[in-house]
């Protein structure tokens, strides 16, 4: 086999086992989540997500450390999809189809954004600027997901 189709061919089995151990760990945040809430459970993953970014910055160049790095970024991202998710089914009905409407738009928008935004940066500023943008964003996340906190509890 050539390189490239050896790379086309890993590049496949290794995007397939991250979809799978996000897959195993999602019914595991929908346990958490309900045992400690859902507010614990997505300040804890955007933990997780910032460990991800990390880990691609100082490893990324590695094959083993994007594998890690991409791994945990999905744990991270799918656990908060969950928890979210599990937020908005708290809600009544009427209010569960509006919610669900706008964080469905939101989420598409905001990874519209981080697409521009990581594809800018690493015309501009190579690896190292798409880590910095994601690190960036969980920052903020965990800034309105304190400030959040503090006006719930």
């Amino acid at each position: 086999m050539s390189g490239l189709l050896i790379g086309i061919l890993l590049s496949h089995v290794v995007s397939g086992l991250i979809g799978i151990v996000g897959a195993l760990f999602s019914p595991s945040a929908g346990k958490i989540s309900d045992r400690k809430g859902t507010q614990f459970t997505v300040g804890i993953n955007i933990v997780v997500i910032i460990t991800a970014y990390t880990v691609l910055s100082i490893l990324g160049f590695k094959l083993w450390g994007l594998i890690v790095g991409v791994i945990l970024l999905d744990l991270g991202v799918q656990s908060c999809n969950v928890s979210n998710q599990a937020r908005i089914h708290q809600l009544s009905e009427e209010a569960r189809n509006r919610v669900t409407s706008v964080y469905i738009v939101s989420y598409f928008l905001g990874g519209s954004l981080g697409s521009y935004l990581g594809t800018f940066s690493f015309q501009h500023f190579s690896w190292i600027g798409v880590c910095v943008v994601g690190l960036l964003s969980q920052l903020v996340a965990g800034a309105v997901h304190i400030s959040g906190s503090r006006h719930v509890g």
